[in-house]
């Protein structure tokens, strides 16, 4: 059995703003959440995952490196 472990995170705009619905997924899996109305997501990914890409409508796709 993979190990995993748990990334937490806020999504937030330029200016600071939270967003709300945005689709995180593990790179490279199909394992995904999408942001809550605080703007906050939880993700189980595996130990080995390095980045989650980020997508939301009207907005540039962005990955980011899990830290």
């Amino acid at each position: 059995m993979a190990q995993t472990k748990t990334i937490t995170g806020v999504v937030k705009d330029a200016s600071g703003e939270v967003i709300i619905g945005v689709s995180v997924v593990v790179k490279g899996t199909t394992t995904g959440t999408i942001s809550k109305l605080d703007g906050t997501f939880s993700i189980q990914a595996p130990t080995d995952a390095k980045n989650l890409v980020f997508t939301y409508i009207g907005m540039q796709k962005q990955e980011v490196p899990i830290t």
